[in-house]
């Protein structure tokens, strides 16, 4: 086998990848209705969940906000005032 089709970001690693997504999401797609239920627990857990990811990402976003409007001022031109540009 070659090595360099072996490596974590080469070719097999991506289709090995994109095989994984296509079956997640034909499995998610193609099941039938279910008669279940979600429990208060089920509910209350999932629930903590959302909200742990929603304040997680929020407080990333505070700590390397510094970082991200860095990149992003690098990204986007930087703009004239109007006031010069007519004068």
């Amino acid at each position: 086998m070659n090595p360099k089709r072996c490596r974590p970001g080469g070719k097999l690693g991506s289709l090995v990848l994109s095989v994984l997504l296509l079956s997640g999401f034909f499995l998610l797609t193609s099941v039938e209705r279910a008669h279940g239920y979600i429990d208060a627990g089920t509910g209350s857990l999932i629930l903590q969940i959302l909200l742990g990811t929603l304040f997680g990402s929020l407080f990333m976003l505070k700590v390397f906000w510094r970082r991200v409007t860095g990149q992003v001022s690098r990204i986007l031109p930087k703009k004239k005032n109007v006031e010069e540009s007519t004068k």
